[in-house]
């Protein structure tokens, strides 16, 4: 599996998330990517992930611009 076919998996997974924009450079890696949103990871390997990258989360917070800090976040 590809890293790319994982974050669309894994982007899908999310609560709300009804679809994701993805670019591609070819046909057969656009053919990549609509197979990954077709097969969804099971509730295993999206809590594996998701406790994976939670102190990365917990670092950033939870404003959508990961380049500004908390600090400055201009979104509240």
């Amino acid at each position: 599996m590809t890293v790319p076919e994982i974050a669309t998996k894994w982007a899908l997974a999310g609560d709300g998330i009804t679809y994701c924009l993805v670019g591609t450079r070819s046909l057969p890696k656009l053919a990549e990517t609509v197979r990954a949103a077709h097969d969804a990871f099971s509730p295993e390997i999206i809590s594996r992930l998701n406790a994976a990258t939670q102190p990365l989360l917990d670092t950033l917070g939870d404003g959508f611009d990961s380049y500004e800090s908390q600090a400055n976040d201009r979104t509240r």
